[in-house]
């Protein structure tokens, strides 16, 4: 019963559109009907399926291996980059969602390889915590060493952060972890300030397609500006010259 009150409560504004727009088209002549509005809610339609985003972002995605990671070797450090922060509006913080996703796996890998961990995440508000500081906080009773970079706003930010810790440090590589979404774009920019990517990890994979992928949705509709976002934030890292088209290659 609640999976299929999440699916249709949220969904009701959205299906009583689409019912609008039907009826309205079968009650007026042929002469009447607006072939933009008609073309309009078609396309909504068609994009409100969640199997269109998921498809997308399968072939945008970097492929995240079917086996678990191998330690990471000597020489090499786990680099996390960080998803941002949450806040109840009175100083108090903790690691969003994506951030406690990313973090977790670089812990797990962390811990197995005895390697150092590094957070990435500059200031989100004011005068509040940096993303890196909020997340490390949360390993300070690791074994390992966990370091810091506050001073990264954006993903090319964390690049330049995580080659100013090769240099620092004297590692060789990264083991780089963050969103299978962001990936792609993550590596491309470690790779074009120069930082070997010894392996990359996503905090999960993704299931195969369900029957509710098949239900149009505001979920789809939704997801799309996901992977929309990542494909964007790249067309601009190119066309700025920070990254090249081979730096995107999985």
């Amino acid at each position: 019963m609640k999976a299929i009150a999440s699916l249709i409560i949220p969904n009701i504004g959205l299906w009583l559109v689409f019912a609008a727009a039907i009826f309205g088209w079968v009650r007026r002549g042929r002469a009447s009907r607006n072939r933009a509005l008609i073309a309009a809610i078609g396309i909504l339609l068609v994009l409100s399926f969640p199997a269109g985003p998921r498809l997308a972002a399968d072939i945008w995605r970097l492929p995240v291996p079917e086996m678990p990671w191998a330690p990471a070797g000597a020489g090499t450090a786990v680099f996390v980059f960080g998803g941002g922060i949450d806040t109840d509006g009175y100083a108090h913080f903790w690691p969003s969602e994506a951030s406690m996703r990313r973090v977790s796996v670089g812990r797990m890998i962390a811990a197995e390889s005895g390697v150092p961990l590094m957070v990435s995440g500059g200031p989100t508000s004011g005068a509040g915590p940096t993303e890196a500081k909020v997340i490390a906080d949360m390993l300070a009773t690791e074994k390992f060493d966990v370091l810091r970079d506050d001073t990264a706003l954006n993903t090319w930010d964390n690049a330049v952060a995580a080659r100013a810790a090769l240099d620092r440090y004297g590692w060789t590589s990264v083991y780089a972890v963050t969103d299978a979404i962001h990936g792609r774009r993550a590596v491309a920019c470690l790779r074009a300030v120069g930082v070997p990517v010894a392996g990359f990890r996503a905090p999960r994979r993704e299931s195969g397609l369900t029957a509710e992928d098949f239900i149009p949705s505001v979920r789809g509709l939704a997801q799309w500006g996901v992977v929309g976002y990542e494909f964007v934030a790249s067309v601009v890292y190119l066309m700025k010259g920070r990254i090249e088209l081979s730096d995107l290659h999985g």
